[in-house]
């Protein structure tokens, strides 16, 4: 009989104040907060939030259809009247469904993105070393995400070790290895 380990959300919810946000842990609750990052980061302009998660699981809505699932974890940075400011979330994807910058079987793929109006103060930064915490605490050693190429967060994911793996149609898939020291920076 196989036993299946089910990785919990790492206990890394110490409150912290970055950019004027709070930093918390994503809860199941959170899932309309996350839409709207994804709508609001989105470089189209197609999407709003209701449309990032239609009833299916395809596009962006398969990172948040059933969020929070076994083996989701995020961080939500919340402004002072409680809205969401930005999130950086990641789950695991199987190569019969995978995201956007699959990898492989096992490494979960973020998303995460900063709304408009709190740009700027770092936010972005904390929440990707949280992520990267927190993908250490989870027990996985890679986190990879795909984004704009020309984005100022392609940047500032270089700038915290992640590297590109390929690019595909203005698109980089970025893959950050995980070490057992701190989050770097």
């Amino acid at each position: 009989m196989t036993t299946w380990r089910v990785a919990e959300e790492p206990e890394l919810d110490v409150p912290a104040v970055v950019g004027g946000v709070l930093l918390r842990s994503a809860t199941a609750a959170d899932a309309r907060g996350l839409a709207r990052v994804l709508a609001d980061s989105d470089t189209t302009g197609m999407q709003t939030a209701r449309r990032v998660v239609p009833a299916g699981g395809a596009g962006l809505s398969r990172y948040l259809v059933g969020w929070k699932r076994a083996g989701d974890y995020g961080v939500m940075a919340m402004d002072p009247s409680g809205a969401v400011a930005g999130a950086a979330w990641a789950r695991v994807f199987t190569p019969y469904e995978p995201g956007d910058a699959f990898i492989a079987a096992g490494v979960p793929e973020m998303k995460f993105g900063t709304r408009s109006a709190w740009r700027g103060r770092g936010i972005g930064r904390a929440l990707t070393r949280s992520m990267i915490d927190r993908t250490r605490a989870a027990g996985h050693t890679r986190l990879s995400l795909a984004v704009d190429s020309q984005s100022t967060a392609h940047v500032l994911l270089l700038r915290e070790g992640f590297r590109v793996v390929r690019e595909q149609e203005g698109r980089s898939i970025l893959l950050r290895v995980i070490d057992e020291r701190g989050s770097g920076g």
